[in-house]
Order: C-alpha cells, then structure tokens, then sequence
C-alpha cells in the first residue's frame, strides 16, 4: 500500500547550494541517504514506512503537482531537475480517495455530457485546434477513468467480471468502451472528421449514462466490502 518521508537530497538531486526538502502532509521528514531515484524512494516508502490503510493521494514537486505513477518506472526521477527546492506528499485512507476519485468520475462524466455535443458539431463543420485538443482530453478522460475502475477493482478486490451493469459485466463494458475510443483515435489518425462526429453523437454520448451506471454500481460494491 502506500504514504511518506524525505528530508536531506541525496548528492544526484543536488545542484549547487539546493537541497530538496521533504514533507509528508506539512512535516518535513529525513530519508535515508542512497536513493537515486523517486520510484526508489516510493518502493522504499511502500515497503516500510506506510500504514496498512495508507496510500500516497498526491505528490507536489516546487507546486507542480504529480500522479505517483508518473514518477516510476522509466520516469522515476521526474520533476526532481537538481534545483527542486520542496517535495509535498499528501497521504489518505483507500476510503477517501475512492470516494474522492468516484465523486471525480460522475463530474467528469456530467461535463462529458454537457461538451460532447458541441464538440461533435465542431467536428462536422471545420475543427479548428482547440477541437483537437478538446477531442484529445476526451480520450485521455476515459482512459484515466477506465485505469480508476482497475485500481479500484484491486484495492477493494473486486471481480469486475461479476459486477454488470444493464445485463453486462463491467470488465466487458470496459472493453466495449475501449472499441469505441480505437475507433475514435483511427478517425482521428485518419483526418475522418465526419466520422470523429458521428462516433462522439452515435458512440460516446449513448453509453455515458451506461458508465455513470458502472460507476454507481461499483461505488455501491466498495460499500459493501469497506
């Protein structure tokens, strides 16, 4: 699971007379010397210093704020330039940020709803660049909000398989859904805007309340098992 420490830079993050300073929810803390590495410093965190019910809600690099996941892996050291000057963690319960990402999940799809039809007559006159962007939010959107049902799905240990919605399991909503954003991404690759529209009207704007309904229905398992 996960939560935080920091303190003294260790010498690959230092450049000049800088030493990054860590806090964890407003208390600066030490770390140990030897990490080259956040994705280091986060498996380290994980291992031995979080409560069980403790995970990692944000990350803040000098005010520039990170998903945890963006400093691991490949990107493990990212934001941390050698004149980063403060690093803020902010810790919560798995409860808070379910609730917290879920209420998140129904907004988004409440602006979806309210968007997508604008976006899609753009799309069947002449998309200027702002459409383009708009077009690529949308498709980000979803795919963070698919990337949340599995990591709720593990968090709780819920069965998505067994979880359906309108006579479908969410897992199998969530890969009809992906069909569609394929589809969408090709038109898009291919300059089809006619069809970027028509799957947006016919496509998108259809299952939006399919997956309000998947994100209720998961909400309401969490509940039974938190």
């Amino acid at each position: 699971m996960l939560v935080l420490l920091g303190g003294i830079l260790p010498s690959i993050f230092q450049k000049g007379a800088v030493m990054t300073r860590y806090y964890v929810n407003g208390r600066e803390i030490e770390i140990p010397q030897g990490f080259a590495s956040f994705d280091q410093l986060l498996k380290h965190v994980e291992d031995r210093c979080l409560e069980p019910t403790e995970i990692i809600r944000k990350i803040s690099v000098d005010g520039r704020l990170f998903a945890p996941e963006s400093l691991r892996g490949d990107g493990g050291d990212f934001g941390l330039t050698g004149e980063s000057e403060k690093v803020e963690i902010v810790t919560g319960t798995l409860a808070e940020i379910a609730a917290e990402s879920l209420a998140g999940a129904q907004d988004y799809l409440v602006k979806i709803e309210n968007g997508a039809p604008a976006l899609a007559a753009k799309f069947q006159d002449f998309p200027e660049s702002e459409d383009f962007n708009n077009l690529g939010s949308l498709c980000e959107g979803f795919y963070f909000l698919s990337v949340l049902l599995d990591k709720l799905a593990s968090g709780y240990q819920l069965k998505l398989d067994e979880i359906t919605v309108r006579g479908v399991s969410v897992r199998e909503q969530l890969m009809k859904f992906a069909d569609i954003v394929k589809q969408l991404n090709e038109a898009q690759e291919k300059q089809e805007y006619l069809l970027i529209a028509d799957t947006i009207e016919y496509e998108i704007l259809p299952v939006v309340p399919v997956w309000k309904e998947v994100f209720e229905a998961v909400s309401q398992k969490i509940g039974q098992v938190g």
